[in-house]
């Protein structure tokens, strides 16, 4: 979802036996809906002022929205089959990982029209002047819950949760714009992002082109011709390769699957880069730390070369590193790791890297690749991540639901310091973890204890570090969602 307009929610107050209808763009009384409608807003992100655009389809429930706030922007969207997430130039991904994919369904259906999907619908105990539901979809774990004023019916607030986190979207403001009813104003607020949204413009467009909720055409952003291979250095921080930001000097950055681009400022300072806005960054512990924001002209591993990219700047916190890379450059590229011989290699053509081995199919969850697996009996997700030095990281939600550290009688703390803080985790042996149809046997783990980052979601049951995937020569095609591991031995 994009972070200001896409939160707007209203409703009616039922009567006797009428269906809650939660849509955000409704008719005022006596007026019929318009097919198209275009909401625009001022907004600002985390002190980055920007504008939203919201589009859509009342008939069909498709719609597309984006938010242009220089580093901060995104857009996401449903096409009537796909739905799809942009990042700040605009590379989108369709979203296949299932919670991610209801939860945008969930979303269209809020702005757009009622859903065609089966919902779970519950009545939550009651506050003052406000009347609370929780409403789940297919495929949606934790769903979310709408807080609706009491007697006018509009949505006051609503909490998203997903992979652990939480959002409040709070609506002080309505307005009428001719047939419609909409939010004027729109507060969001989670641990790592707020926003403030002020409705500046209604649209009512006779006609829209089909081609408007599709995702957009990829950017011109990266190059490479052939092959480029570069060193790729095993370190007790990860998976470290030389970057170079702009005109600065060359930087050890962390390539991490399951993080975007991030800087520390003494690395941000030495590149040249300007700051703006103020935010929050997360990361395993359950704190957070303060952070910054930047675009960068050019990023360069070897002859790879990434343009107008949008960075985080904040402390590395645990990591001897300038930062981290990993997002945006597996999102363009087609990776291929040969821990063994310290050789990373990219091409924008994955027949170069002439992949070999086992080859799995994968999914996206906010960019990182994940396979289905499995610990011992325990099926799930199991995200790809070569940012950890750890050979598999049982997810806190999963430790807790079928009660792990007991059942392994696991007695060894072995705590982590990262960004946000401390990963609580106990040691454990497994006798088998499965990476899509690739099984290892004789594993240990780490059982996760935390209540809070990103350990803490539930949509997967582990993340594979270095310790499982440096086994493997691995070829990683995420735009084609395709992952070969080739054993080593």
């Amino acid at each position: 979802m994009a972070v200001t307009a896409a939160f707007a929610l209203a409703a009616s107050l039922p009567h006797a036996n009428a269906v809650l209808d939660f849509r955000v763009i409704r008719p005022a009384p006596g007026a019929a809906l318009p097919r198209f409608v275009r909401l625009r807003y001022d907004v600002t992100v985390n002190g980055l002022r920007g504008t939203q655009e919201t589009l859509v389809d009342t008939v069909t429930g498709r719609y597309a929205e984006r938010t242009e706030a220089g580093p901060l922007s995104s857009g996401d969207g449903y096409d009537g089959i796909r739905t799809w997430v942009a990042d700040a130039n605009g590379l989108a991904q369709v979203e296949d990982h299932p919670e991610e994919r209801a939860m945008s369904l969930a979303w269209g259906a809020l702005i757009a029209r009622p859903p065609d999907a089966p919902r779970q619908l519950a009545a939550l105990p009651a506050r003052r002047r406000e009347r609370m539901f929780s409403i789940r979809y297919s495929g949606w774990a934790q769903g979310f819950v709408a807080a609706v004023g009491v007697p006018d019916g509009r949505v006051t607030r609503a909490l998203f949760a997903t992979a652990g986190e939480t959002t409040t979207i709070r609506f002080p403001a309505y307005a009428r714009h001719g047939p419609l009813l909409v939010p004027s104003r729109m507060l969001l607020s989670s641990r790592l992002l707020t926003s403030d949204a002020r409705l500046r413009a209604v649209e009512t467009p006779g006609a829209v082109p089909d081609d408007r909720f599709v995702p957009p055409a990829a950017p011109d952003d990266a190059s490479l011709d052939g092959v480029e291979t570069v060193p790729i250095v095993a370190t007790a921080d990860g998976a470290t390769v030389r970057v170079r930001i702009d005109d600065g000097p060359p930087l050890r950055m962390l390539f991490d699957t399951g993080s975007s681009l991030a800087l520390s400022p003494a690395a941000a300072r030495r590149s040249g880069l300007r700051l703006a806005g103020h935010g929050r960054a997360g990361g395993i512990g359950p704190g957070t730390v303060p952070e910054r924001y930047a675009v960068a002209r050019r990023v360069r591993i070897g002859r790879a070369e990434l343009r107008d990219q949008a960075l985080e700047v904040f402390p590395q916190t645990g990591c001897a590193c300038d930062g981290l890379i990993g997002i945006e450059l597996i999102a363009r590229f087609a990776v291929r790791f040969d821990f063994m011989h310290s050789r990373l290699t990219l091409a924008r053509d994955p027949a170069l890297l002439r992949p070999r081995g086992v080859r799995q199919r994968i999914t996206l969850e906010s960019g990182q690749p994940e396979v289905d697996g499995a610990v011992d009996r325990l099926r799930g997700r199991i995200t790809l991540d070569t940012g950890s030095v750890i050979a598999l990281d049982v997810t806190s939600p999963a430790v807790r639901r079928h009660r792990l550290i007991q059942r392994y009688h696991a007695t060894v703390r072995d705590d982590g310091a990262g960004v946000g803080g401390t990963l609580k985790t106990y040691l454990a042996r497994v006798r088998t973890v499965r990476l899509g149809t690739v099984t290892l046997h004789d594993v240990e783990v780490n059982l996760d204890d935390s209540t809070a980052g990103s350990m803490n979601d539930p949509s997967v049951i582990g993340n594979a570090g270095l310790m499982i995937l440096a086994r493997f020569v691995m070829v990683l095609d995420v735009p084609h969602r395709t992952l070969y591991l080739q054993p080593l031995w």
